[in-house]
C-alpha cells in the first residue's frame, strides 16, 4: 500500500471521520481541525456516537473509554 507523506503536525492527529450506519448516524463525514475540536447538539444528537465510533476505530472498547471518563 502507498500511504501519502504527511507533515509533522498531522501525525498521531485524526484527519478524517467516517461513520456508516453507526447507532444514529445515516452517513456522518468529519474534516476535524489539528487542534481543538469541540462537539455541541442537543441531547441525543449523537455527540457520545461519535466519541464511541473514534474509540472503536482505535481498537478499544466503549467500556473502558466510559471507565477513563468517571475516573475524571
Amino acid at each position: 500500500m502507498h500511504y501519502p507523506v504527511r507533515s509533522v503536525d498531522t501525525c498521531g492527529k485524526i484527519l478524517k471521520i467516517t461513520l456508516t450506519d453507526f447507532m444514529n448516524h445515516d452517513r456522518l463525514d468529519i474534516d476535524p481541525g489539528l487542534h481543538i475540536n469541540i462537539l455541541t447538539g442537543p441531547n441525543g444528537a449523537g455527540k457520545s456516537s461519535i466519541l464511541q465510533g473514534i474509540v472503536l476505530g482505535l481498537g478499544k472498547q466503549w467500556y473502558c473509554f466510559m471507565v477513563f471518563m468517571q475516573s475524571i
